[in-house]
């Protein structure tokens, strides 16, 4: 499991039993991380650029420019899409090519994610949604959601989008671009969702809680505290792993591993 560090600058690989940490200083504003190709990508806010890194030797490999303020990052097709806050773009890198393409997207693009026909990415200030043409870069449609949408993930047959100040999450249908479900107090301030396995996972930072949806029945089934605040959700071997920041309660932060019972490892 990996993990960026804005704070501290790096990047983490966490064994699955939880038992090791080891660390990679790639600079300051290490922020968005993904996995695909048989390498870790992440992002960089203060380079403006995308780091390649090498996860057997937990170095960098090489690094990619992009736009300004580059915050959540996605694997996909061969490419890597990176999301440009202050910009107001999408950067695509094509892995074969190398090219970087620009997409213009508007208002700061948030959360990002890649399906095998699309490019989905949130904007948190204009409460949309945007499906995109990975091949020709063009904005396919619009999707009005939640209030203040962040956190997009795809699967279970649907894109998944968490509505940080509704407290919701709405089911997108990839078929019809439209909203085919809002499953309601989901919690406090969710950022961050995942999608895999029979469920649905969303990090809930207002409350310190990881909720788990039924997919099918379009409902929360589970709420497991973390007893702090959980900002990003990924699904590994079938296991939720979240990062927490530190809470007031007086956790210190780091990688947790839940599923659906009791918090299985603190690490």
């Amino acid at each position: 499991v990996w993990a960026a560090s804005e704070a501290e600058g790096t990047v983490s690989r966490v064994d699955l039993d939880g038992r090791s940490v080891q660390t990679l200083d790639i600079g300051e504003s290490a922020n968005g991380v993904a996995y695909g190709g048989g390498s870790v990508w992440v992002t960089n806010s203060e380079e403006r650029a995308v780091f390649q890194i090498n996860p057997d030797r937990l170095g960098v490999v090489q690094q990619f420019a992009v736009g300004n303020g580059p915050g959540a990052v996605a694997f996909g097709r061969g490419a890597v899409c990176a999301a440009n806050t202050i910009d107001g773009t999408v950067s695509r890198i094509d892995l074969a090519s190398g090219e970087t393409k620009t997409i213009p997207v508007g208002a700061a693009p948030t959360g990002i994610a890649v399906a095998p026909a699309a490019v989905w990415v949130t904007s948190e200030a204009s409460g949309t949604v945007l499906r995109i043409d990975p091949r020709s870069g063009t904005i396919v449609q619009p999707v009005s959601v939640g209030n203040g949408p962040t956190g997009i993930a795809v699967g279970e047959g649907a894109v998944w989008v968490a509505n940080r100040v509704d407290g919701t999450v709405s089911r997108i249908d990839p078929a019809t671009n439209s909203v085919s479900a809002t499953i309601p107090d989901v919690g406090a301030g969710p950022t961050a969702v995942a999608a895999g396995h029979g469920a649905v996972w969303v990090a809930n930072s207002g409350n310190g809680t990881i909720a788990r949806i039924d997919p099918d029945a379009g409902r929360v089934e589970e709420r497991i505290p973390v007893e702090s605040s959980p900002n990003a959700v990924a699904l590994v071997e079938g296991n939720a792993w979240a990062t927490t920041l530190p809470s007031l309660a007086g956790h210190r932060g780091g990688v947790l591993r839940v599923e659906s019972r009791p918090l299985l490892c603190d690490c």
